[in-house]
C-alpha cells in the first residue's frame, strides 16, 4: 500500500533539509504534498519574537493566513510535526475544514520543551521519539529516522579520526568535549569536533558570562554542510552524541551514525532500553562522571540490522 492520489497537508519545522527530505519521500509514495512552515519565518518575527504581545500578534496572524489557503482544501490527511505555535484554536478550525482527514502529530521534542497534551484530543494517532513521554502520556513511541545518504555511506579505510563530533553548543556540551579532549590526547586518540555557534550569539553569551573568552577556541562560527558532514563521517571510527539535558529521546545524529554503521558514543542513558542497543556498537557516557574506554575504539563492530529509513519511518506513521 502507497499513498498514491492522496493528498496531504504537512505542517512541521524548516529544520535542516528534513522537511524536504520528508515532503520528497511522501511524494514518492504517491502522496501531493502542500507543506507550510510551522511558524512565520521572516525579518519581523525573528526581530520582535521575544516580546510576548508582539509575537502573539504575528503568530495569530499567521495562523489565521494558514487557514485562509486551506480553505476548501479536501486533504486525506493533516501531518503535523512539533507545531510550536500551532493553537487549540486553529486545530479546532482546521478540523472544521478539514472533517474527513485523518489527523497524525509526531513530537520530535519533549514535552517539557513543547507542551503538546492538551493538542492530543484533536489527532487520530500521536507518536513521540521521547520513551519517556510515550509511557507517561500513552503515546506510540517511535525514534527518529535517518536517509539513504548515511545508508550508502561508502567509508574510507585509512580513517583520519577515531571521533568527531559536530553540532550546536548548547547545556553542557562544551564541558563533556573538554573532557573528551583530555582523555583523546591522554590515549592518543584524534578528535576532531565542531562546536557551533553565530558570532551575534557569541557575544550576547560573553556579555552574559555564558562563555568566557578562553572558550572561544573551542567554538566555531563556520557551520558544516552536509556534504562536509558526510566526509568527516567516512574518514572517522566513531562519533560522539550529546543530546540536551531536557530530552529524553534519542537525537537526529544517533540514528544518522547507527545507520551510516559507525560506533556511537552517546550521553544518552535511555539507548540502553532499545532493542538495537549493542555495547559493541554503542558507548554510553555519564555525563555526571564521564569515564571513557580507548578500547571501544579498537574493538570489532557487530554488524546488525538497523532499518529506520525515512521511507520506513513515514510508512510506519502511515500506516502503510
Amino acid at each position: 500500500m502507497n499513498l498514491k492520489g492522496k493528498k496531504v497537508l504537512f505542517i512541521g519545522p524548516a529544520f535542516y533539509n528534513y522537511h524536504h527530505e520528508i515532503i520528497s519521500e511522501l511524494k514518492t509514495l504517491g502522496a501531493t504534498v502542500q507543506y507550510y512552515e510551522e511558524r512565520p519565518n521572516n525579518l519581523l518575527y525573528r526581530i520582535f519574537n521575544k516580546l510576548p504581545i508582539v509575537k502573539y500578534h504575528l503568530e495569530s496572524n499567521y495562523l489565521n493566513k494558514l487557514l485562509k489557503n486551506i480553505d476548501n482544501k479536501n486533504f486525506d490527511y493533516f501531518f503535523l510535526i512539533r507545531g510550536q505555535i500551532v493553537s487549540e484554536v486553529f486545530l479546532q478550525e482546521l478540523k472544521k475544514k478539514l472533517p474527513n482527514a485523518k489527523f497524525i502529530m509526531y513530537q520530535w521534542d519533549s514535552v517539557v520543551n513543547n507542551n503538546y497534551i492538551n493538542k492530543i484530543k484533536y489527532f487520530d494517532k500521536v507518536l513521540t521519539f521521547d520513551m519517556v513521554d510515550a509511557e507517561q502520556y500513552n503515546l506510540e513511541y517511535m525514534p527518529l529516522f535517518y536517509t539513504n545518504k548515511y545508508s550508502e555511506l561508502i567509508h574510507n579505510k585509512n580513517k583520519i579520526y577515531d571521533i568527531v563530533f559536530v553540532g550546536y553548543f548548547h547545556s553542557d556540551r562544551l564541558d563533556i568535549i573538554k573532557k573528551m579532549i583530555d582523555y583523546c590526547n591522554h590515549d592518543n586518540l584524534r578528535f576532531k569536533y565542531y562546536l557551533y555557534l553565530k558570532k551575534l550569539v557569541i557575544l550576547k553569551f560573553l556579555l552574559l558570562r555564558k562563555l568566557s573568552f578562553f572558550d572561544l577556541k573551542y567554538i566555531s562560527t563556520k557551520s558544516i554542510n552536509d556534504d562536509e558532514l558526510l566526509e568527516m563521517y567516512q574518514n572517522t571510527n566513531a562519533v560522539l552524541d550529546i543530546e540536551s539535558i531536557s530530552q529524553n529521546g534519542l537525537t537526529m545524529r544517533t540514528m544518522e551514525v547507527l545507520g551510516a554503521n559507525l560506533k556511537l558514543i552517546t550521553t544518552n542513558q535511555n539507548i540502553k532500553k532499545e532493542p538495537f542497543f549493542n555495547s559493541n556498537n554503542i558507548f554510553v557516557l555519564d555525563r555526571e562522571n564521564l569515564i571513557f574506554n580507548k578500547e571501544f575504539i579498537n574493538e570489532n563492530k557487530e554488524i546488525r540490522q538497523f532499518n529506520y529509513l525515512l521511507k520506513d519511518w513515514i510508512k510506519k506513521i502511515f500506516c502503510l
